[in-house]
């Protein structure tokens, strides 16, 4: 797949993966980028970067993931690839977690990404091609230790990419999860944290780099 040219919504673009991301696209001249946060302000300052769009969002309410998605087909004229990437920690460890507790973390890390997919893959059915990234994260495939939640919530993340590229990898659509370990979300001069972030279509890549010099 190339990203050249593609209409590109991330969430979590504030800061961090989200926004190494936001600026990993533009450099790959995706058409149009909407960096999407809770925190507005940084989502405005990640989209006066790379010259974006910048969309307030919870995106454990799937009303405002609605919001997100049509105001990016009204600005953009359209969504070729959904980033749902943000995500929380959670509260660590199991005995002091709260059941509103695993309700937040619950509705951010996993139903942020069922809502994308229930509410964008019917537009990008219909034109035949569009393209689902969930960030998981490697406590999704294995476990953190202390972290239940985060643990728990991330391998639902992972296995409901899996689901939605089984389901409908066949017709043209694709989504895969990006899990990645342990990264330092503060700029760091002297650490370069290279991660490969791969869209694949039937055994095609489209790859590029997003690195810690990225990250603020």
């Amino acid at each position: 797949m190339i990203i050249k040219d593609k209409r590109v919504v991330v969430t979590g673009a504030a800061s961090g993966i989200g926004k190494a991301l936001a600026v990993a696209f533009k450099e790959a001249e995706a058409q149009s980028v909407v960096a999407v946060d809770i925190n507005l302000e940084g989502a405005e300052e990640t989209a006066k970067d790379i010259n974006g769009i910048s969309i307030k969002a919870n995106v454990g309410q799937e009303s405002d993931i609605l919001n997100v998605i049509e105001k990016a087909n009204e600005l953009s004229g359209g969504i070729d690839i959904f980033c749902s990437n943000a995500g929380i920690g959670g509260v660590h460890g199991f005995f002091d977690a709260k059941n509103e507790d695993w309700q937040n973390i619950w509705e951010v890390n996993v139903m942020s990404h069922i809502y994308a997919a229930r509410n964008v893959l019917p537009q990008m059915l219909e034109r035949g091609e569009g393209y689902l990234m969930s960030t998981a994260s490697a406590a999704g495939l294995l476990t953190q230790i202390g972290s239940a939640g985060y643990s728990v919530t991330k391998a639902a993340a992972v296995s409901f990419a899996e689901w939605i590229k089984i389901t409908y990898g066949n017709q043209s659509d694709y989504a895969t999860p990006v899990s990645l370990g342990m990264v330092d979300r503060k700029k760091n001069a002297s650490l370069y944290w290279d991660y490969m972030v791969s869209f694949c279509q039937f055994g095609g890549y489209a790859n590029f780099k997003v690195t810690t010099e990225n990250y603020k």
